[in-house]
């Protein structure tokens, strides 16, 4: 799934699922982030190359990430994804 310009609201479908950025100055959203098989796509940041490029923190509607200046929130249907969940191997840089 790829984001478009603006702010958005992704879904995957069931299974794994690859979700890709843009840096278009918007929050966007993934609703239904499953961290035992999904992956989020970075590689269209011209700032952010690892892991140790990311900010993530734990918010009220889930993880959020703040990535080249764009900000990420990560939902789940279990509503309980937590800062430890997530490594360096949920990311394409």
């Amino acid at each position: 799934m790829v984001d478009g310009s603006g702010e958005d609201q992704l879904h995957g479908s069931h299974g794994a699922d690859m979700f890709t950025f843009v840096q278009d100055g918007k929050t966007d959203y993934i609703t239904d982030f499953n961290p035992d098989w999904d992956r989020i796509d970075f590689t269209l940041f011209s700032d952010v190359s690892s892991f140790a490029d990311l900010r993530i923190v734990k918010g009220c509607q889930g993880v959020m990430i703040y990535a080249g200046g764009e900000f990420l929130v990560l939902e789940t249907e279990r509503h309980n994804l937590d800062i430890e969940d997530l490594s360096a191997a949920h990311f394409i840089f």
